[in-house]
């Protein structure tokens, strides 16, 4: 049983290495397997073997890992530039999901949040972010959206209705006989992917060779939460347990069974300063009202916040699920079955004390220009959930045969996955703090690093703040809109196809082989939207206390009914309150209060009814059939193998469409319908040369590619007026172009005798018709997050918006990955091995858009990141000592006032420790301390 012990330090405060223990127990009902061996699919099986080809392996060109694998040998034999996380890599990183564990990979970089991955987009960004952990990847500078991801050599649905992402968290840091992360691929691999695809590789029930059983457990300490107070006990960041039991039958113990389970708590509690994107002005300005900046000073220096909002969250995520798999070998046949399911339940808890100017003074300079002033500000608190329901489930079954001159695979697979969330959340403001609307400005200032803003205030205006006898519930009558409001997505994909590969020997001396085969796969997508604000034009809500004091909601569930003073950035009293009665309450409140998001009455005509029952659902199919072949020709060491890959795509979208009259108002609407279909040739040229059996040297030539998700190819459309007469469509663009990418790599790999490794790559990347994370249209205010939008003045009344490709962009780069094994040092420490990994790497991207220069970076891709770990490996202990970090990214490209502010995340420094012994009784902990400095959100702050 192994225990492991996590301190979570504070957000943005500090990062350490720190040593770690674990006390492992492992039964196996057999002996350790024989050390790994290696073995080429091409060659025919032994009655009882588990050489051939299997799931995640396929090709027969590729490698079928037989026993324990080295991840140094896997990258060595490989035909492509790959790394690879094996069973041990991932056992020796005590991670809490698998994304942290590939971030340790050359060229990987892990994120908590992209755009397109939240959940109402922008909006949810922060609060996904403050659950503390990654949980998706980014490879060699391009998004997530640009990385493929499959399971056992298969496609899986995802569920993001605004994006092509897996996300990672919901997969465990157990579980897996080995990750391979792809740089390249060859013909034979599906072509969607521009950064690269990862494929997860469940365990094989045959690879073992003999009956086995493990459990293994690990508990974690999260320090944040205890000193809330919120979450307490020894293993009060919760913890995870993994069984695995394999079982052979018959004779040869050619059947065998592999069944893995687990289940993973996590709690979890950041803290965050959090500015919102509506809320922001120039301190220094040419003409005051119009926001001009002065041109002597750069935006990003000459920036003031409107609104100051400290905030916590905190939560727990319950995984579990599982892997199962099936395996006969029988002499020329290899039968098999493959299922996995994953299930994550995440509640979270979000309050924000706020103190927000409601006003703006422009002070005349002598010069002529203006100051501004940011006044009447008034005390505000804000409570919202943030849950989320995910799932991940997938299954394949099929063949692999080798008779004579012919080896095939033929599966068939299917997939499903959800992503729901159903959130409330509700608002109080004080406007006791400075009723005149002069006393109090908000000239805030900055502390900390990364820094946030701090506002200094007096000892009577501390104490107001904390006078929840004055904060009043929020109300259209008294901020301007509802301070009640419940928002449901609920969203799913199911995936289902099937694949057939091929190997024919030929007998020819230099070229032994050919490869061909086929795949296709459909999917159908669904995503809703419902929001719910409540509001009395009369007054308060029925039932709704006055005012925060009354503790109408606020729960006694932990020691004490406040977070305490978080000593930098929230130095407020705050309650927390029960999110259960609130909903309960929320439930029991007449329909005739609430309206819609698109402010209609959930009770009113039936035109209002059925834009609030269809708008904002979309519902997508999504089919694809592909084709490749490829020769390789072989000169002694030398190989050489052309390929060809071709991919037809045919999407239909079905939305909302409502109709408007020519003063604005709603009149109608019906679903529509759109069309795109992709085709795609993809030409590929991979070079080998293999001067001795522990090196080799490659090259490559592929042409990839990225379909637009289904959310800019037929989102819903809408109609806003701007009250004069004139009207802008918003609506998705069926016409979008796929993102093309040509990519060249060329690279060596060498072994030495002791174990010792280096591996160097470098890399280019050219992209055609660019598309990137956006996020929301344009605001009324001026502010937006920009999008590779195309606006049409199609009369002077009507103006259509919709999304447009953008223009070309490249990413280049130099891996460099190297373990050196410490031999000569003496007695035990000869055990000791030092490894690490750098990228260094430039983006360019031109957007086609006003505002923003070409030429500026891609979004998601640090410039620079590198691992080091020191690890002791003999017969009984296995340690590692761990640090890794990147360097900053853009994540949006940001509008204010028609001037391009770039908004880049900090950079992320984690250290990890762990102690896995065969058996001793040893102590692991691990150290998690990510720094981020968020850029504006799109909270809505109540």
């Amino acid at each position: 049983m192994r225990f492991q012990i996590s301190a979570i330090t504070s957000v943005a405060t500090r990062a350490f290495l720190l040593a770690s223990c674990a006390i492992i127990a492992q039964t196996a009902v057999a002996q350790t397997p024989a050390a790994p061996t290696l073995q080429s699919t091409a060659k025919k099986p032994a009655k009882g073997s588990t050489k051939s080809v299997v799931p995640g392996s396929e090709r027969p060109e590729h490698i079928t890992v037989v026993a324990r694998k080295s991840s140094a040998l896997l990258q060595l034999r490989a035909k492509n530039d790959v790394s690879v996380a094996d069973a041990a890599f991932i056992a020796s990183h005590p991670d809490t999901n698998i994304a942290e564990t590939l971030a340790r990979l050359p060229g990987v970089n892990v994120l908590s949040t992209t755009v397109g991955s939240s959940i109402g987009g922008t909006a949810s960004m922060i609060d996904n972010a403050s659950r503390g952990e990654g949980q998706l990847i980014s490879v060699r500078g391009i998004g997530p959206d640009y990385t493929l991801n499959l399971i056992d050599g298969v496609n899986v649905a995802t569920a993001k209705p605004a994006s092509r992402q897996v996300q990672l968290s919901l997969m465990p840091p157990l579980g897996f006989s080995d990750v391979v992360v792809n740089k390249t691929a060859q013909a034979s691999e599906m072509g969607e992917w521009i950064s690269g695809f990862v494929d997860f590789h469940t365990p094989n029930a045959l690879e073992l060779g003999h009956d086995a059983f493990s459990l293994k457990g690990r508990g974690d300490f999260n320090q944040q939460a205890y000193r809330y107070g919120v979450q307490r006990g020894p293993f009060n960041g919760g913890g995870v347990v993994q069984a695995d039991a394999t079982k052979l039958f018959g004779s040869h113990k050619q059947f065998g069974v592999r069944v893995v389970g687990y289940y993973q708590s996590r709690n979890f509690a950041t803290q965050v300063a959090n500015n919102n994107e509506y809320y922001w002005d120039f301190v220094h300005t040419l003409t005051g009202s119009d926001h001009t900046p002065v041109p002597s000073t750069p935006p990003t220096n000459n920036l003031i916040a409107a609104f100051i909002n400290p905030q916590a969250s905190f939560g727990n995520s319950l995984r579990t699920g599982g892997n199962l798999a099936l395996d006969w070998q029988g002499e020329h046949v290899h039968a098999f079955a493959r299922g996995s399911f994953a299930y994550s339940n995440t509640q979270q808890y979000t309050v924000q004390r706020s103190l927000q100017a409601m006003s703006t003074n422009w002070l005349p300079q002598p010069d002529g220009t203006f100051t501004v002033q940011e006044g009447g500000v008034n005390g505000s608190y804000w409570y919202e959930t943030n849950p989320e329901i995910q799932a991940l489930s997938t299954m394949q079954i099929g063949a692999a045969f080798d008779l004579n001159k012919w080896h095939a695979t033929v599966a068939a697979f299917g997939s499903f996955a959800r992503d729901d969330s159903s959130s409330v959340q509700v608002s109080y403001k004080n406007y006791q703090l400075d009723p005149s609307g002069q006393a109090l400005i908000l000239n805030q200032q900055f502390a900390g690093r990364p820094p946030y803003p701090v506002a200094n205030l007096t000892a009577p205006q501390i104490s107001e703040m904390n006078n929840f006898s004055d904060y009043v519930p929020q109300t259209s009558a008294n901020y301007g809109y509802p301070g009640v409001e419940t928002t449901d997505y609920k969203n799913n994909q199911a995936l289902g196809g099937v694949k057939f590969d091929n190997m024919v020997d030929t007998g020819w001396t230099h070229a032994p082989h050919i490869n061909f085969g086929l795949r296709y796969y459909d999917t159908i997508r669904n995503a809703t939207n419902r929001d719910y604000s409540y509001d009395n034009p009369d007054g308060l809500l029925p039932g709704l206390a006055p005012t925060l004091a009354s503790g109408q909601f606020q729960t006694g569930s932990i020691s004490s009914p406040y977070l305490g003073a978080l000593s930098r950035i929230m130095p407020f009293e705050t309650p927390i309150l029960s999110m259960p009665a609130l909903k309960n309450y929320i439930s029991g409140l007449p329909l005739s209060y609430a309206t819609s998001g698109g402010d209609l009455p959930w009770t009113g005509n039936a035109i209002d009814s059925a834009y609030n029952a269809n708008a904002n659902t979309q519902r997508a199919n999504e089919g694809l059939i592909a084709g490749y072949f490829s020769v390789p020709i072989t000169f002694g060491a030398f190989t050489l193998e052309p390929g060809l890959r071709f991919e037809h795509s045919d999407i239909t979208n079905r939305y909302w469409n409502a109709v408007y009259d020519t003063d604005g108002n709603l009149t109608g609407g019906a679903f529509q319908s759109d069309n795109t279909h992709y085709n795609q040739f993809l030409p590929s040229v991979f070079a080998t040369y293999r001067p001795t059996s522990l090196s080799v040297y490659r090259a490559s030539a592929v042409t990839s590619y990225v379909r637009p998700n289904t959310f800019l190819l037929g989102g819903g459309r809408t109609v806003t007026p701007d009250g004069n007469g004139v009207f802008t469509v918003q609506e998705g663009n069926p016409n979008l172009r796929p993102v093309v990418s040509r990519n060249f790599d060329i690279g060596g790999q060498w072994i030495a005798q002791d174990g010792s490794s280096l591996a160097l790559t470098g890399y280019y990347k050219l992209l055609s018709d660019y598309l990137f994370d956006a996020g929301s249209s344009t605001r009324t205010d001026g502010t937006h997050y920009v999008s590779s939008d195309s606006t049409t003045n199609s009369s002077p009344s009507l103006i259509i918006n919709k999304p447009a490709n953008g223009g070309n962009a490249q990413a280049y780069g130099l891996e460099v990955a190297a373990e050196k094994k410490l031999r000569f040092l003496p007695s035990f420490a000869r055990n000791l091995s030092l490894s690490g990994n750098l990228t260094l790497q430039r983006t360019h991207a031109n957007l086609n858009l006003s505002g923003i220069a070409n030429g500026t970076p891609i979004q998601y891709a640090p410039a620079w990141m590198f691992n080091v770990a020191l690890s002791y490996t003999s017969a009984r202990v296995n340690s590692n000592l761990s640090f890794r970090r990147s360097g900053k990214f853009i994540e949006t490209y940001y509008l204010y006032k028609n001037t391009n502010i770039k908004i880049q995340t900090g950079a992320t420094l984690i250290s990890h420790g762990g102690i896995s012994p065969s058996s001793a009784s040893i102590i692991s902990s691990s150290t998690s301390s990510p720094r981020m400095s968020r850029p504006p959100s799109q909270h809505r702050t109540y």
